[in-house]
Order: C-alpha cells, then sequence, then structure tokens
C-alpha cells in the first residue's frame, strides 16, 4: 500500500503544476518493492525531478554519517563507509535543525566550511529522517555546479515528504525484518517444545501398555478404567503434538509425502479403528459407504489417515450423544478423482466461520463451540495435506443439524502415453 501524502506539507506540492506531485505519487506506489530495490529507484526520479545528479540516503549514529543509498551509486561513498558528521554537508542540516537549500553554497556563510572545501559541491538539499519519531539519519540532493535558482517551498516541500516516505518505508521494513524473526523464533520453539515432549509421551505410553498388558502384575477393572482414561489422554496429546510438528514442518517444507496405489477402504478402517472406544462411549453411530467398484487412490497413505483422523475427531467432538458420524467415497466422473465426504449430525458452523475454519489456529470462541477445546491446528493441517496430494477440501454446514466435509484425492490411473496430470475438480463451493 503506498504511503500517505501527510497534511499540510504537501499543500505546496497540490497547489504546483511543475509535476513533482506526480513524481512523488510515483514514488510512494513503489512501496510494494523490497526496500533496498525501492529507495535507490525513488532517489533517481527524485533527483531527476530536481535537476540535480545525486541523491542520498545517509545514516546517522553519534558523530558519524554513513551512506546507505546512493543515486548514482558510482562508489564515490561507498555504502557503509563512515566519515565524521562534520566533514559533510549534513552537518548543516543537525546544527540548523531543519530543511536545509542552497543553490550556491560559495556565496554563503558556509564556504569557509571543511565539506565544502573538500567537496566542492555547490548545490544542496537535506532533511532529517525520522523512523518511529526517531532519527534515522539524512535525506540529501547534491550536485557540483551552481543552480539557476533557489529552491522554491514547492521543492523543499517534495523533499520533505520524500523524506516522510523513505522513514515510512525503513519503519515498514524494520517491522517486517521483526515480524519475521519472532516468526523463525516461534517456529524453532515449536520444534524443540514437541520434540521435548514426544519422548516422554513415547515412555508414558509404552509404561501404560506395560500396566495394561498385565506384564506387571494383575490389574483390577477399575484400575483398567483408569489407566484406560490415561492412555486416551495421552493419545490425544501425542495427536495434538504431532500436528504441531507436521505444521512446523510444512512451513519449512520439510514434511513428507510418498504417494503410492492405495485401498482407500483400508485406510478408512484405519483410521476409524482409534475411535472405536470414543464412539461407543458417545452412543454415536458410524457408516462407512464406499459404494462399489471404487478404484485405487494414489496417496500417501498415512498423510490421507492423518486427515482422515482430524476429521473424526472434529465430528465427534462437536455431535452430540445418538448422533451420526456417516463417511462416504465415490470416483468422480471423470475417474481421476476420489471424493471422500465425513459428514456428521452436530452443532453445525455458523455462516460467518465458515470460510476461516481451515485458517491455522482459528478456533470458534462463541456458544457450545468455545467449550470443545482442541488447538485449532487439525482442519488447517487437514486442508494442507489434501493439498499436497493435489486435492482440494471444503466444508458445508447448517447450525443445528450437521456439518459436512468433503475433499478429493487422485484416483490411480495406469501410466499411458495419453495420461496427463489431473486437474482436481470444483470444490462444491466453487460450483455452486
Amino acid at each position: 500500500m503506498p504511503a500517505p501524502l501527510l497534511g499540510p506539507r504537501s499543500a505546496p506540492l497540490r497547489a504546483s503544476s511543475d509535476g513533482l506531485l506526480r513524481v512523488l505519487h510515483e514514488i510512494t506506489s513503489l512501496g510494494a518493492a523490497p526496500i533496498e530495490e525501492c529507495i535507490p529507484d525513488a532517489l533517481a526520479r527524485a533527483a531527476a525531478a530536481l535537476g540535480v545528479s545525486t541523491g542520498a540516503v545517509a545514516r546517522i549514529e553519534g558523530d558519524r554519517y554513513a551512506s546507505v543509498w546512493s543515486h548514482p551509486d558510482d562508489g564515490s561513498v561507498p555504502a557503509g563507509q563512515q566519515v565524521r558528521i562534520s566533514d559533510t554537508y549534513a552537518t548543516l542540516v543537525l546544527a540548523l535543525d531543519r530543511t536545509v537549500a542552497y543553490a550556491e553554497i560559495g556565496t554563503s556563510p558556509h564556504r569557509q566550511q571543511a565539506f565544502y572545501r573538500r567537496q566542492g559541491l555547490e548545490t544542496y538539499i537535506g532533511t532529517e529522517i525520522l523512523v518511529g519519531g526517531r532519527r534515522y539519519g539524512v535525506l540529501e540532493f547534491h550536485d557540483r555546479p551552481t543552480r539557476s535558482q533557489d529552491f522554491d517551498e514547492t521543492e523543499i516541500a517534495f523533499v520533505e515528504l520524500f523524506a516522510d516516505w523513505v522513514g515510512w518505508t525503513l519503519e515498514r521494513g524494520d517491522i517486517g525484518h521483526r515480524l519475521r524473526r519472532s516468526d523463525d523464533e516461534i517456529q524453532r520453539m515449536y520444534h524443540t517444545l514437541c520434540h521435548e515432549l514426544k519422548t516422554p509421551l513415547t515412555s508414558m505410553r509404552e509404561f501404560l501398555s506395560i500396566l495394561l498388558d498385565e506384564i506387571a502384575g494383575p490389574v483390577g477393572p477399575e484400575q483398567r478404567e483408569y489407566l484406560e482414561e490415561i492412555r486416551a489422554g495421552t493419545d490425544d496429546l501425542t495427536r495434538h503434538v504431532n500436528d504441531l510438528i507436521d505444521v512446523s514442518r510444512l512451513d519449512t517444507g520439510k514434511l513428507a509425502c510418498h504417494p503410492k496405489p492405495t485401498d482407500l477402504g483400508e485406510v478408512v478402517e484405519r483410521a476409524v479403528s482409534l475411535y472405536r472406544r470414543e464412539l461407543d462411549e458417545t452412543g454415536l453411530r458410524l457408516k462407512v459407504d464406499a459404494g462399489s467398484g471404487l478404484p485405487l487412490a494414489t496417496v500417501d497413505s498415512v498423510r490421507i489417515s492423518q486427515v482422515l483422523r482430524n476429521l473424526l475427531a472434529n465430528a465427534i467432538r462437536f455431535t452430540p450423544a445418538g448422533g451420526t458420524v456417516c463417511i462416504e467415497m465415490s470416483p468422480d466422473t471423470t475417474g481421476r478423482w476420489i471424493t471422500i465426504s465425513l459428514r456428521d449430525t452436530g452443532l453445525g458452523i455458523a455462516a460467518e466461520h465458515l470460510a476461516r475454519v481451515f485458517d491455522r489456529l482459528y478456533q470458534v470462541t462463541e456458544g457450545e463451540w468455545a467449550t470443545q477445546g482442541g488447538l485449532g491446528l487439525g482442519l488447517h493441517l487437514a486442508r494442507e495435506l489434501v493439498r499436497l496430494h493435489g486435492g482440494d477440501i471444503w466444508v458445508e454446514s447448517e447450525v443445528g443439524r450437521g456439518t459436512t466435509f468433503t475433499f478429493t484425492v487422485p484416483a490411480h490411473v495406469p501410466h499411458t502415453h495419453a495420461a496427463r496430470t489431473p486437474v482436481p475438480p470444483l470444490s462444491g463451493r466453487d460450483s455452486e
């Protein structure tokens, strides 16, 4: 988004007809480009508009001056090279605390200054750059020849507004850098935390199995019930940790996916078997309809099982006792895609939330949905895993009547010379 032209400082430009306002609009529209590209480009445009040869953005720290960007970048003032401020024209800007503009410094009181004797620049206009309300440095334009006329208020306003834009651009870049750094730190924390949790969870699961299998001695009915509750909680926590690890791998492009011809009926059966106990305890009826003649799918069975588990966990969590969960599978009319739908008779999702249910960490925080817990990662991960297979996923829902999640995966098509990469069918919502 272009930086705004700020208030009264732009008044002289708005009243002018010399094209500076147009140039300033061109400059502010450069904000979408990387800073390393847009600021040098902007300096070139501004220098041309002012009729001078050189423009520069310099950083000032203490009594040191360092050129950061310049136009032309001819190496006469190497980027990053530090000199004393007193050896530069910027000392005028800091000493007078205002925009400084001279068409012929040789006739001004400053002709005795060291910077004039060393550099001999006659034309100079410079102003302060603020970033986040603090001085960053100076914006300068200069030339060796004498200017034919003094800088007018329009040109001074142009330079000051340009400096505002530079400050805004630098602040935006700094915020973006800090956000990226914070995101990297969060990702590293996720990765470390998950792996630190996974080791003790694995140990807990193994010792629970030893107790439940009575390897360590007899277990009474009441003790078994308690141990089963502990194992269910451990499994639930393990799934959350695995989701966090997989989301982290997705972000870094390291999540493995190895599609091969697979019987989806077997994948569904394995996923369902993990929830038999919960289905029985909640009194939910489960129906699985694979139709007839369902072809093999070209999928990573582990990843598609993960999608199904996340959708099943969601359905069980939000379907009242006595409700129904139904899984249906069928090939599309082209024979290149298989559609899998998971329908429940649960709470349903309000229309205003449907567009965001696949967002990472998104959770509904109102009504009965707010009491159900979860991390807000399951549906996000399901969508990304389906996309890894080239498929699509969508949701349809009505409050009080239930929700249907539908996704597509590629059918296994034997290789022939005519075979082409399949194109996912339009989702139910897109085709309406």
